[in-house]
Formats: structure tokens, sequence, C-alpha cells
């Protein structure tokens, strides 16, 4: 049985979290390219049936998630993602972190393919004016150091 405290996310859940932000953020929003998620066929694999993200779920959610994951699957999908990002980052061009997140592009991403949970719009609003390059670098660095207490 996965324990959960009250008010805290579950390691696996963070785990989730980060892996699927790193996902969206280095394919969708910094390559333009499919996700592993959907590649490689990983709702099956994890258990679950969200494509979003994780953030503003309830807590009621968070534990139901962290209580489907399969914690197997979830290693190897972190290891995926990772493998991914350093494809992309090998390929990219230096001059493309420049450019500025398109807003139709990014709505589209959060809201028509779900990475955004529907307690989660003001993430459109966080991620205006954004640069690829800052895109990279917190999707793939330091967005899980905000998860580390």
């Amino acid at each position: 049985m996965r324990s959960q405290t009250p008010g805290l996310n579950s390691i696996a859940w963070n785990l989730w979290h980060i892996s699927r932000a790193e996902d969206v953020g280095i394919n969708r929003l910094v390559a333009d390219r499919g996700q592993v998620l959907d590649d490689e066929g990983w709702l099956a694999r994890l258990g679950i049936d969200i494509r979003h993200q994780g953030t503003g779920q309830t807590a009621e959610e968070a534990t139901a998630t962290t209580t489907c994951l399969n914690l197997e699957a979830l290693r190897a999908y972190t290891t995926a993602v990772e493998h991914r990002t350093l494809a992309v980052v090998e390929s990219l061009e230096p001059d493309l972190l420049d450019d500025t997140l398109d807003p139709g592009r990014t709505h589209q991403v959060l809201f028509d393919e779900g990475f955004a949970h529907s307690n989660g719009a003001w993430l459109e609003k966080a991620y205006m004016g954004w640069h690829l390059g800052k895109c990279l670098i917190h999707f793939s660095l330091t967005h899980s150091y905000q998860h580390v207490w």
C-alpha cells in the first residue's frame, strides 16, 4: 500500500508529474514532435488514462493517480523521456532557442492535446512570453527542483 500524507503528493506522483511535464514541454513545445507518451503507448503501460501532467489535481485525484500508477512502467517511462530529451537537445539549432512560444500553439498543446488539467488553466498565462530556451531549461532541468524540499 502506498501511503499518502494529506496535502503532499507522493514521490511516485511527483516523478510522474515531472516526467509528463518534460515529455510535453520538450517534445511538444520545444521540438514540435510527438510525445513519448503517445509514440510508445505509455498510458496503458502506466495504468492510468489521464493525459495531463497533474497540476491542478485535487488531493483525491492525486491519490487515485498514485494508486493506479505502475511503478515499473513509471521508471521505464521516465527513462524513455530522458532519452528523448537528450535526442532533442542534440538536434536543436541554437538560434531557435530565442524563438518565443506561439500563444495559439501553446493553447492547443495545453487544452486540445490535454496537457493541462481542467484546474490548470492558469498555465497558459504562466507560459506566455517564454522563449524555447527557457522551456528547454525549465522542463529538462529546473522544474524538478520545485518539487524537492
